[in-house]
């Protein structure tokens, strides 16, 4: 907020708004709510892809500061004479992006990405013709994900497919620019060495790598949350850590309720800031999926949307 929240009251057709100095404007069309990257407007182009991303990477910097005292960012919307003279009706909340990971086809059977490509912030990468990259990653696979996720932030929810594709954490790890710990909630640790001395990057060894290559990883807890003070969190969770009721994925699972997972998380987030999060698990219909699996899978995901 530019100024105290009661300075913009009554929001009334007659009140006009100036532009403050150093202020970051993005747009809706006319009778519209939903903000979109870009639109047309009287002929004239009115990109806000680039305003979004400066916004966007302005709330990353300030999350990531360990020594920042910002405990709120509100961003609202008010209608101008530019737009219109009517108020603004919807205002908005900071939702953390949504980056979904298309490899196996695991989402597509479940519609889950179509769900996705509804949340207003969302990018769905399509990576199904990548090869070399089930459980070991090759250099040139590793080179062709590094490169589909360069636009975006480690802030945000990262859909990373199957746990065969775990590993992808540790590239959004990369990003990270402030000493963190991760939180990873696995039936897996993940912690394996390299089982044929090739280096490669794998869902089984991925926890390794990073803890041996990223310095700013201070710390790691493998479905525990005692992390050292002042530490922020990028938290990873695998569905295979959930009992099949809850989840069904295409390696052995663990026992846990969904709800205490939830309160986990919850748990988390009241004691923790957290950087960014990702999720791996599922079944593809060639590893045996079925409608009831993917029903199951989708509840379950949608119950983490809601309070991540």
């Amino acid at each position: 907020m530019l100024r105290p929240e009661a300075a913009y009251r009554p929001y009334t057709p007659e009140r006009i708004l100036r532009k403050e100095e150093g202020a970051l404007y993005v747009f809706f069309e006319q009778g519209e709510s939903r903000l979109k990257r870009s639109f047309r407007e009287n002929g004239r182009n009115r990109d806000n892809g680039p305003m979004l991303d400066e916004i966007i990477g302005i709330t990353a910097r300030i999350m990531e500061d360990t020594t920042s005292r910002v405990t709120r960012i509100q961003i609202v919307g008010l209608a101008s004479v530019e737009g219109g003279v009517q108020p603004s009706r919807i205002f908005c909340k900071f939702d953390a992006m949504n980056i979904l990971l298309d490899i196996s086809g695991a989402y597509g059977a479940e519609g889950w990405d179509d769900r996705i490509r509804q949340q207003p912030e969302s990018a769905v990468l399509n990576l199904r013709t990548l090869t070399g990259c089930q459980c070991y990653c090759s250099p040139e696979a590793e080179a062709a994900i590094r490169q589909a996720i360069a636009p975006y932030p480690a802030a945000g929810i990262h859909w990373i497919d199957t746990g065969d594709y775990h590993y992808i954490s540790k590239l959004w790890m990369e990003k990270i620019t402030v000493p963190f710990a991760l939180v990873l909630l696995d039936h897996h640790p993940d912690d394996q060495p390299d089982a044929f001395g090739s280096g490669l990057l794998s869902c089984g060894g991925w926890v390794k790598s990073a803890r041996q290559q990223l310095p700013l990883l201070q710390a790691v807890r493998w479905n525990a949350t005692d992390v050292p003070d002042g530490l922020p969190v990028y938290l990873s969770i695998d569905l295979d850590l959930l009992s099949p009721a809850y989840a069904v994925t295409n390696w052995d699972q663990g026992s846990v309720s969904l709800p205490d997972l939830l309160a986990c998380i919850r748990g988390l987030q009241a004691h923790r800031r957290i950087l960014g999060c990702d999720i791996c698990g599922g079944i593809t219909p060639a590893q045996g999926g079925t409608s009831c699996a993917y029903a199951g899978n989708r509840n379950t995901r949608e119950r983490l949307l809601e309070i991540l």
